[in-house]
């Protein structure tokens, strides 16, 4: 059911991530839809950024999708490699500060510069440059494992954006640096999500919480539940309560969370109880079967 489940979930990271790059260049260059930088100068998400979540999307969608065929396999490595290049070219110019500009290419089509700028963070490079990595490590068929762990280097930083802006605080602002934005992380997420799981749930991480063991079902609902009860309670401390009760919010919020833990614990004691009550019934069985052989055969 793994094996199965994770071409799907790495598809459709793919063309969320696809999509919402694209959605991102053109709010970035019409200044519609609600994705648009609140400051006409400050686009919400850099072109290249954008562009580069659309081409690694679109390689992830042939690689996973093509099962391996050779033509999809070098559409995704073509992807992988201009994307990476890219994020080479602007993390030089941008920790060298250099009069490097590349925001050439918009000019030459007579896009406006604050719609197509390729100013961002430092971060924002080195997460595409790790995703490019790891889509080329996939489409080349090295090590998964490996592929797995450069992706956590854009899923992190994805969830890491996306959750300080649902808190209303961005994150990453240091050095004089533009912050990161909403889109840029949570496409960053979707990719990184992406894939890991186009590389199986035979590769680490996604092997740790893969099967039937204890250890795995153990991780596969406490560390999302552990995720979703920090985030709700803290973005409803700080976005509901505020103005109410703080009081009010920290009783609410200890009591939600101590049900939702109750109702996972309750369901994996039974699970996990379960399986060791038929196991001792299977030993006792043996045991049994073991002693009557024995006796028939002393005899």
């Amino acid at each position: 059911r793994d094996t199965l489940a994770a071409p799907r979930v790495a598809v459709a990271c793919a063309a969320a991530t696809a999509a919402l790059g694209a959605l991102g260049i053109l709010a970035g260059g019409t200044g519609i839809g609600p994705i648009h930088s609140s400051a006409p100068s400050q686009p919400l998400i850099a072109g290249w950024v954008g562009a580069a979540l659309v081409l690694l999307g679109c390689g992830s969608v042939l690689l996973v999708a093509g099962a391996g065929r050779p033509a999809h396999r070098r559409g995704a490595i073509a992807a992988a490699l201009l994307v990476a290049a890219a994020a080479g070219l602007a993390l030089v110019a941008l920790l060298t500060r250099s009069a490097f500009d590349l925001d050439l290419l918009a000019r030459v089509l007579g896009l406006p510069r604050p719609a197509y700028s390729w100013a961002t963070h430092p971060l924002a490079p080195i997460a595409v440059a790790a995703a490019a990595a790891a889509l080329l490590w996939l489409a080349t068929g090295r090590d998964r494992s490996v592929a797995g762990a450069l992706a956590l280097v854009p899923a992190l930083s994805g969830i890491t954006i996306t959750f300080g802006a649902l808190y209303g605080t961005p994150v990453f602002v240091v050095g004089g640096w533009e912050p990161l934005s909403f889109v840029a992380g949570l496409g960053g997420a979707l990719l990184g999500s992406g894939l890991i799981a186009a590389a199986g749930p035979e590769a680490w991480p996604l092997r740790l919480m893969a099967g039937n063991s204890v250890q795995a079902m153990l991780l596969r609902w406490f560390l999302p539940l552990i995720v979703l009860v920090v985030v709700v309670t803290d973005v409803a401390t700080i976005k509901f309560f505020s103005g109410i009760s703080h009081a009010l919010g920290s009783v609410l919020n200890s009591v939600i969370s101590v049900i939702a833990v109750g109702v996972v614990v309750y369901y994996l004691a039974r699970v996990i109880g379960g399986r060791l009550d038929r196991a001792e019934r299977a030993a006792s069985r043996l045991n049994r079967l073991y002693t009557v052989v024995t006796r028939i055969n002393e005899a």
